[in-house]
């Protein structure tokens, strides 16, 4: 054995819940963390990110991509013309399958082929940041079904 046992506590300071209030002791403390681990395995207690407007988020994400100024110029139409309107009233983390789906439906009945296909393309990859980059998201709205 190396070192010798102690009985002194590391840290004198007592754990307290969210409530702030200390708990009243080892065995509280402990179930306290149990539940907090469950939480976390069952994606319960969200991501602790403030939600974030479609409108706002846009402008966020056209900030932060770069991208070659042609590039750049088609992503700005689409997020003005199509993307920040349609989802002006949704805020990024409550956006269903459902309603990608109706969307989805939308662009493609009232734009041509192509330009629908750029219009998702540019959807897709903005749902995609909002979950690995900027953490809005626990997963994308966007189901892809391989048949």
């Amino acid at each position: 054995m190396i070192g010798r046992p102690t009985t002194t506590k590391l840290y004198g300071s007592a754990s307290k819940n969210l409530d702030g209030v200390p708990f009243a002791d080892e065995d509280e403390a402990f179930t306290f963390g149990l539940d907090r681990e469950s939480d976390v395995r069952n994606h319960r207690g969200g991501r602790g990110v403030a939600p974030i407007s479609m409108a706002d988020y846009c402008d966020l994400w056209f900030e932060g991509v770069s991208l070659r100024s042609n590039s750049m110029l088609s992503y700005k139409s689409r997020l003005s013309a199509v993307i920040r309107p349609y989802w002006a009233q949704s805020a990024v983390d409550e956006i269903t399958p459902i309603q990608y789906n109706e969307f989805r439906k939308f662009v493609q009945t009232k734009y041509l082929y192509n330009y629908a296909k750029a219009v998702l393309g540019a959807f897709k990859m903005i749902m995609d940041d909002a979950v690995v980059k900027y953490k809005y998201r626990e997963e994308s709205p966007i189901v892809e079904q391989k048949r």
